[in-house]
């Protein structure tokens, strides 16, 4: 009987980064805004935001962890999660890892971790997002007062919040306009452009407070800097997002 292989979590991760990357590059996540008015910057995140943990789809480009915890499961809190890659919870992972069985017998290294369960209803949704944006500025007085670490897994509960309650109200909306015109098609890819981006700028904050943990940005005041302006652009993300699906919300009713 032939053995099944083992897969490691860094080749999991490998592996996964890949498949969802090139599939992310056949979407038209920009198609409703001029490529000529995008940042380098932004065209770099709607090329990955449908990684929750966006830039550590491939943790080489960035760093080297020096520590065994190559991957983690969203919603994974432990402080060795801070700034790794992050398998997304995507349906097409998620046969892979959604069940302690699944993931023993395709990603033992891997911890478990149930999968993030999506809001019930779209009061629910809008009030998880205003709770997170209080934390997110609880985030930054933490990353201030320099205990990283426990920004990091502020940050880590965070994440899967924001974009499972996103991800519901967005297919709300696009479940509500069967018979939508160009300009409500319009405002749908706009809001699920901000979407992204909210999801792909607090991934980012993870990596930067990964960075600074593991002292590859220099000083600790150079690391709280960075971390705080990624923070600002993170939470300013997610205030544009939740402005524009009140309104989008308002008139679908």
């Amino acid at each position: 009987m032939m053995k099944r292989k083992r897969i490691t979590s860094s080749k999991l991760a490998q592996q996964l980064s890949f498949i969802l990357c090139a599939t992310l590059l056949f979407r038209t996540d920009v198609s409703v805004l001029s490529l000529s008015t995008l940042s380098r910057r932004h065209i770099l995140r709607k090329s990955i935001a449908g990684l929750t943990a966006v830039v550590t789809s491939s943790p080489l480009l960035l760093y080297q962890p020096d520590h065994s915890c190559a991957a983690c499961l969203q919603g994974d809190l432990r402080p060795e999660c801070i700034g790794v890659y992050k398998v997304p919870m995507d349906d097409a992972v998620l046969p892979f890892i959604g069940s302690k069985e699944a993931l023993k017998r395709f990603a033992p290294d891997l911890e478990y971790v149930p999968p993030i369960s999506s809001p019930k209803s779209i009061p629910i949704a809008l009030e998880i997002l205003e709770t997170q944006q209080l934390a997110a500025n609880d985030i930054k007085d933490v990353v201030s007062a320099g205990r990283l670490e426990e920004a990091g897994i502020k940050i880590l509960n965070l994440i899967p919040k924001v974009t499972s309650s996103g991800r519901y109200i967005l297919s709300t909306l696009q479940s509500r306009t069967t018979a939508s015109s160009t300009i409500d098609e319009l405002k749908i890819s706009m809001l699920e452009n901000q979407l992204n981006d909210m999801i792909a700028l607090f991934g980012e904050c993870d990596v930067v407070i990964g960075q600074g943990l593991r002292g590859q940005m220099g000083v600790s005041a150079v690391a709280q800097l960075t971390i705080l302006s990624s923070l600002r652009d993170a939470s300013s993300a997610l205030d544009d997002f939740l402005v524009l699906a009140t309104k989008l919300l308002e008139g679908s009713r």
